[in-house]
């Protein structure tokens, strides 16, 4: 039997990393299930790219004075390649508006915000731009372990060895697909927990179960495939490897 792919609780909820965001927006945002994360200091444009990468956030928002952050999201695109949307928030400046907004968005921003923003247009416009970034990623990724080829539809939700489609149930499904969102990047636990189990209460001893049976199930139609994810001692679990074959249509 094929299981098709079930989203879990944490499916609707959104995690954005936002600078300058007051509180009651950032309460705003939360009560529409979008979590909004602050780092303890700071951020500096040197700073951004690690915090931004792997996919751990599905938006970038931040609020600035004068014109420098209308080009902050240029270095983040073209020197750092990230994708992940960009949102700002500004006072009026010496520009009219619409040339202001053109300005960021030519950068490479997604949307621009006059201070303050109306919480309810900033929550619909952070959804609208995760939707387009994820429609992005909806690629298949093909890996080659050994003399196993897998192929992950990230748009269909399945499966394949050496063409073949692997059976499975919808947790192990969820869990192959967080892995290759970041090949190559050790996932500890607790990133594991909140990605595919969300809001859900397990014990961290589940993660090897369905680990096991996801490894089981890819053996199942080569041995080979079973080494795609690796256990990273006292780290969690790497999808070692790099994708053969990247962004394939279709």
């Amino acid at each position: 039997m094929l299981y098709s792919f079930r989203t879990h609780k944490r499916s609707s909820t959104m995690r954005i990393l936002q600078q300058g965001l007051d509180d009651t927006t950032v309460g705003f945002l939360q009560g529409a299930g979008i979590v909004a994360n602050k780092s303890d200091e700071p951020l500096t444009a040197e700073d951004l790219p690690a915090w931004l990468s792997g996919n751990q956030y599905d938006a970038f928002v931040f609020a600035f004075e004068g014109d420098l952050g209308l080009y902050t999201p240029r270095p983040l695109r073209t020197k750092h390649g990230l994708s992940v949307p960009i949102i700002g928030i500004c006072e009026l400046g010496d520009d009219p508006w619409p040339v202001r907004r053109a300005t960021f968005l030519e950068q490479g921003g997604d949307d621009l915000f006059k201070s303050p923003p109306n919480p309810r247009e900033l929550a619909a416009s952070l959804r609208a731009a995760a939707r387009r970034f994820k429609g992005g990623l909806l690629d298949i990724l093909v890996f080659q372990v050994g003399k196993a080829t897998v192929k992950m539809n990230q748009a269909a939700f399945t499966i394949q060895v050496n063409g073949e489609r692997v059976a499975m149930g919808p947790t192990e499904l969820n869990l192959a697909l967080f892995f290759a969102r970041s090949p190559g990047r050790v996932r500890t636990r607790q990133e594991i927990l909140d990605g595919v189990w969300g809001d859900i209460e397990v014990d961290e001893r589940t993660i090897d179960v369905h680990i096991g049976r996801l490894r089981k199930a890819l053996v199942a139609k080569h041995p080979d495939a079973g080494n795609l994810v690796e256990t990273v001692r006292a780290g969690g679990y790497i999808l070692n490897l790099r994708p053969t074959i990247e962004k394939v249509s279709g």
